[in-house]
């Protein structure tokens, strides 16, 4: 297991891409290295998208569908600011805006 997308992923084991780290070693260390960065948007695009006009066969379903979840959990921590190393930057302080006055 890559430890630094473990600890990206919050520690979610159930999470982890294990077909796609054993099938696509290169994209996973990708997503590893864009995982803090805007440009992983476009990566993700990419990834799930035909834009290389038919040069790609595609991911295996496995595959496919840990792609997408990682997109998916990407796109829920992206909501919430982070460091250079990923963690949640205010820690427990509570969202004032779900607060009642």
């Amino acid at each position: 297991m890559n430890e630094k997308l473990l600890k990206l992923l919050g520690g979610a084991e159930d999470k982890y891409p294990h077909a796609l780290e054993k099938k696509f070693p290169h994209v996973l260390e990708k997503l590893v290295e864009l995982w803090i960065f805007p440009t992983i948007d476009k990566y993700f695009d990419d990834l799930m998208m035909n834009t290389r006009d038919g040069k790609r066969q595609g991911f295996p379903p496995d595959v496919a569908m840990e792609i997408f979840n990682l997109s998916m959990v990407h796109d829920k921590q992206k909501k919430k600011p982070r460091d250079d190393q990923g963690t949640n930057v205010w820690g427990d302080i509570p969202d004032v805006t779900k607060s009642k006055p």
